[in-house]
């Protein structure tokens, strides 16, 4: 269903009223969003050497680096640092989600990234220096662009050159950013009937080629422990079900109650392929 103009109206004004609220919490909260770990860590590599600090050869985190580096430039002070160093962490999402709603129109997708952050994200606002979160923001980018392609016509050369570079962003950001990317190409390609099959294979290809590229020829240990761990994953883990379960009932119950509501409203559409997890 088309959205109507009060529709797109209501939309902007919710997504809008979302990127106030979380830019302003990301002033109020920076401390406490700053002293986690890695973030912590980041910080000290920045102030000492004065350039972009990152692990893992994951270069996305250096987006969310411009602002402390220029407060840097001019001496402010520690504080002053901090705050633009948080407040840069979540306009690398806001400006994400602005680009989303007012170049392409897609509002829903710029809703679903935002709620992401104040919603199924809660636990990891304090630990914004996850390129994890960066990574599936870029998706949604991904997604919202691939959207406007016309794919029963050739793909331009500056289209697939954007693309490359984003999903080159996407897969170098973290190992488990390829889920959520499988997930939104393949949903993609269910709901726009008139895409024509090769694109999605060769997306799927692209992509692939990207992410074998980081194990056989920059591969980090982080990353490479992270596999290991992952093939020795049982296939229903009990307890750790009961853990997942147990923190999405606390802290994700409202994003719980809206993903049943979806299926339901799926299944009584008889939309039966949109509806499988």
């Amino acid at each position: 269903m088309k959205l109507t103009q009060d529709h797109s109206g209501f939309y902007r004004l919710l997504s809008s009223l979302s990127i106030v609220v979380l830019l302003v919490f990301s002033l109020v909260f920076s401390l406490e969003r700053i002293l986690s770990a890695d973030t912590a860590t980041y910080l000290y590599n920045l102030v000492n050497e004065r350039s972009f600090a990152f692990g893992s050869q994951r270069v996305i985190a250096a987006c969310t680096q411009l602002l402390p580096l220029a407060f840097l430039q001019f001496n402010a002070s520690l504080a002053a640092v901090v705050a633009a160093y948080s407040f840069n962490m979540m306009l690398f999402h806001a400006l994400i989600a602005f680009i989303i709603m007012f170049a392409w129109k897609d509002y829903k997708s710029a809703l679903v990234l935002l709620l992401a952050q104040l919603i199924a994200g809660s636990l990891l606002f304090y630990y914004p220096v996850s390129e994890y979160q960066m990574g599936l923001s870029v998706s949604i980018l991904l997604y919202s662009y691939v959207k406007t392609f016309k794919l029963h016509l050739a793909i331009k050369p500056y289209q697939l050159i954007i693309v490359f570079f984003l999903l080159l962003l996407i897969l170098y950001s973290h190992p488990l950013a390829l889920v959520f990317l499988a997930f939104l190409l393949a949903y993609f390609f269910l709901t726009n009937e008139n895409t024509s099959q090769r694109y999605f294979v060769f997306f799927i290809i692209m992509a692939g080629c990207i992410w074998l590229s980081k194990y056989f020829f920059f591969s980090v240990p982080n990353d490479t422990s992270n596999l290991d761990l992952i093939k020795g994953l049982k296939l229903f883990p009990e307890q750790a079900w009961k853990i997942f379960w147990n923190y999405s009932k606390a802290y994700d119950y409202l994003f719980l109650i809206l993903a049943s509501l979806s299926f339901l409203s799926l299944v009584f559409r008889k939309k039966w392929a949109l509806s499988a997890p």
